[in-house]
């Protein structure tokens, strides 16, 4: 589905439940940059679109993948990243542990 469809039929994902203008702003910006700082350890971006609740994740090579909610993120990075992409992963936390410290 294009980007332009889903913003028409779209729905809420579930972490998005409302907790109040500016709250559900920061939690989102916040999800954005946890999103982001995890999927660069593979090479990849991530995006948020502030209205909808698509984000887009790229490869800098010129594909990219919609993802609707939190659930499609990791299936679709793990296409473009030819791999499983676990955010649980011990190893990728304790990088992302280490990263905090610069």
């Amino acid at each position: 589905m294009c980007i332009l469809c889903h913003q028409l039929v779209g729905q809420d994902d579930w972490t998005d439940a409302a907790l109040g203008s500016e709250a559900h702003r920061a939690a989102r910006d916040r999800r954005q940059q946890v999103v982001d700082a995890i999927l660069r350890c593979y090479g990849l971006r991530f995006r948020d679109d502030p209205v909808a609740s698509i984000g887009m994740i790229s490869d800098g090579k010129g594909r990219a993948e919609v993802a609707s909610g939190l659930a499609e993120i990791w299936p679709a990075a793990s296409r473009l990243a030819s791999g499983v992409i676990d955010p649980l992963d011990p190893a990728l936390l304790k990088q992302l542990d280490g990263d905090d410290d610069h």
